[in-house]
């Protein structure tokens, strides 16, 4: 899950509201630039996966997996867990 929320419609005086946009696609596909890109763009905030696996392995004890294959493993396990898989 890639996303950025609190853009703006850039208006001023508009009110702001909350947006999230998630970019999916392969290793090297471009997701972090682009991100970067939309958020300077639209003043919203870049989240990036591994960012959030690295919290939740932390809260919960658990060492992070350095292996891109486990990592990817480790982030479909959580979505089996929370249902976010689909």
């Amino acid at each position: 899950m890639h996303g950025m929320a609190e853009a703006t419609s850039g208006a001023p005086g508009a009110a702001r509201q909350a947006r999230i946009v998630a970019l999916s696609g392969p290793v090297g596909a471009g997701k972090s630039t682009l991100a970067r890109a939309l958020a300077a763009s639209y003043g919203a905030v870049h989240l990036r996966t591994l960012d959030l696996l690295r919290d939740h392995a932390s809260q919960h004890g658990t060492a992070l997996l350095l292996d891109r294959r486990a990592l990817q493993e480790y982030g479909d396990q959580l979505d089996l867990e929370t249902g976010a898989g689909g």
